[in-house]
């Protein structure tokens, strides 16, 4: 099987999903906030797909396991997003809506991609400089 070259977009928005992974389990942990098992990839809180301005928001990034999270995008359980606003509250949920609502007009190219890395990354540092 050939497979094509990544584009410069795709590798710039893979680099800053990498990072926007990390630094979600560095905040939120490793575990996942319904059930408490072994998290796998982040959850989008409010979905990239409607919410791409959202993306790399990390207070949007939520930990699920693997099970918590195929309940959520293939049943659409909606007690894993009532599990995660009783835990995170209220005042985080409206404070993320608020959020939402603020969509940038320039986004998803090169250039907003790496920003979102250089900005995730710096706050990594930051987090493992306050852990030591």
């Amino acid at each position: 099987m050939i497979r094509r070259k990544k584009t410069k977009i795709e590798i710039a928005r893979d680099a800053a999903d990498a990072v926007w992974k990390i630094v979600v389990k560095a905040v939120y942990g490793d575990l996942c906030e319904v059930c408490q098992k072994p998290a796998g990839p982040p959850h989008h809180f409010f979905p990239k797909g409607n919410y791409g301005h959202m993306r790399y928001n990390v207070k949007n990034g939520v930990p699920l396991c693997v099970g918590c999270h195929f309940r959520h995008h293939h049943t659409f359980d909606p007690s894993i997003h009532q599990a995660i606003v009783q835990k995170r509250g209220k005042a985080w949920y409206n404070k993320l809506l608020e959020e939402s609502k603020n969509r940038k007009a320039n986004y998803r190219n090169v250039g907003w991609f790496e920003e979102n890395k250089k900005r995730l990354t710096a706050k990594l540092s930051r987090i493992k400089k306050h852990a030591r």
